[in-house]
């Protein structure tokens, strides 16, 4: 099962066209605005800085079309509908992945060269000496796999994962109302946090 949904922008009236196989379209329309919330996620997406420029609220969600063959609905449907109606906040031609996508000269720039984080750096012989005798004697057999997989597969080991991720303490919820995991909470979001200070 599959939606094209459209989501339109009511002020200047500009769209985008998305795909989802989720059984509940509106899960994506969900997951659409908490991804325009997150500034540092996916944020230079069209739909989602336009989101935060206009608000969320200032935005609607429909469904244009459904069928039960996804494969169909990805690679005909959805590109049928992105030609028909050249929606604004898409940045490619639809179907899988970035199809269609062309980065800018300027973003070409921003991770070539001198600009790529890692322009410059060599490892120090001791680094690559540590590298190497961690990697020595590594031979990752199909035999060697096999066991892994089969421990892993190992109801006994199933249960014993499923209790140790159960017994963590996963929310921790923040002045500000943000709720995540314990440990990712208290290193990432609280001391930055203007609420919680």
């Amino acid at each position: 099962m599959y939606h094209i949904y459209q989501i339109t922008n009511i002020i200047n009236k500009h769209r985008y066209i998305g795909f989802t196989s989720k059984r509940n379209p509106y899960d994506r329309w969900s997951v659409h605005k908490a991804y325009a919330k997150r500034f540092y996620s996916r944020g230079k997406s069209h739909l989602y800085c336009a989101m935060r420029k206009y608000c969320i609220e200032n935005f609607s969600f429909e469904i244009l079309a459904w069928g039960d063959d996804e494969k169909v609905g990805l690679k005909i449907v959805e590109p049928l509908f992105l030609e028909m109606f050249s929606p604004e906040y898409n940045m490619t031609k639809g179907g899988e992945g970035m199809l269609g996508y062309k980065h800018t000269e300027e973003s070409k720039k921003k991770v070539s060269g001198e600009n790529h984080y890692c322009f410059g750096t060599k490892l120090s012989e001791e680094t690559r000496k540590a590298i190497s005798l961690a990697n020595t004697g590594k031979q990752y057999t199909e035999d060697r796999l096999a066991a892994h997989k089969k421990r892993m597969n190992d109801p006994d080991v199933k249960e014993r994962l499923i209790i140790s991720r159960r017994q963590q303490s996963y929310l921790y919820t923040c002045r500000c109302g943000k709720v995540g995991n314990v440990g990712n909470m208290k290193r990432w979001h609280v001391p930055k946090c203007v609420v919680a200070i």
